[in-house]
């Protein structure tokens, strides 16, 4: 009998955990840090065992340090329902220690993160401010329209990062994007955007969505030639999170992978 088998004999028998956390599952390290707010570190799952319930990862992106500060912690994981809906399934967690100079498959070293869970697994709903800077396998473009113009990103903007919250982008300061005011524009003035999210790993590769956004804060010549606009998605489909999480996910993981040479 093997070990799974004699481990799903057991009553205490999680289907959601043997099915979602396996060696090799790109996970989330959730970090709650008061007051509603949430720090979301993306990981692999190097080896799990069902029953002393603990799980060696790799290093999180960004990492995780002794003194990293928070005040509960998940491990989880972006699943499907069997309607096709996209949740995140995960359960309470806590770190019980560091393995220092762990030999990666590229011959590298590093410190990973060796984790103890208490099943089962759980639906968490939460909202995610990790902010994804675009990479060569996960690009986004976007199009913004403004006092009856049309603006589009590697020509008149770039996008520096995306969040499920909101985006920021970088202006040139001789660009027509300046010269038509949106760098006039009044903190919490609204506009409309575009955004198509390129994600060469995943089963549909290109994936688009409107929605509206909200300037929260401006900085000119924030990077000589560039100002930079902060903003904020208002009321933003449920939908589109859920794309957004998927997307920002993947990316993280590929690059713990493309670090650890386990692509």
């Amino acid at each position: 009998m093997s070990i799974f088998s004699k481990w799903r004999r057991k009553k205490s028998y999680d289907k959601n955990l043997f099915e979602h956390f396996r060696p090799g599952t790109g996970v989330d390290v959730v970090l709650e840090t008061g007051e509603g707010r949430y720090d979301i570190r993306s990981a692999m799952i190097y080896d799990i065992n069902y029953f002393s319930s603990t799980v060696v990862i790799s290093q999180t992106s960004p990492a995780i340090t002794p003194n990293t500060m928070y005040n509960k912690m998940q491990i989880a994981e972006l699943a499907r329902d069997k309607a096709g809906n996209e949740q995140r399934l995960g359960m309470p967690c806590h770190i019980e220690g560091f393995i220092q100079n762990y030999k990666m498959g590229n011959g590298s070293k590093e410190t990973i993160i060796r984790i103890c869970f208490s099943s089962p697994v759980q639906k968490i709903d939460l909202r995610e401010t990790y902010r994804f800077l675009p990479d060569e396998r996960h690009d986004l473009k976007a199009e913004i329209a403004l006092n009856g113009s049309v603006f589009n990103s590697g020509k008149d903007f770039s996008i520096a990062n995306i969040s499920c919250q909101g985006t920021g982008f970088m202006v040139p300061n001789n660009g027509r994007f300046i010269q038509n005011s949106l760098m006039l524009n009044s903190v919490k003035d609204e506009l409309d955007v575009e955004i198509t999210l390129y994600d060469s790993s995943a089963a549909i590769q290109r994936r688009t969505f409107n929605e509206k956004l909200m300037i929260i804060w401006k900085k000119t010549a924030f990077e000589k030639p560039h100002s930079f606009i902060g903003a904020r998605f208002i009321n933003i489909a449920r939908e589109t999170e859920w794309m957004l999480a998927r997307y920002i996910h993947n990316g993280q993981v590929f690059r713990i992978r493309k670090k650890t040479a386990y692509l």
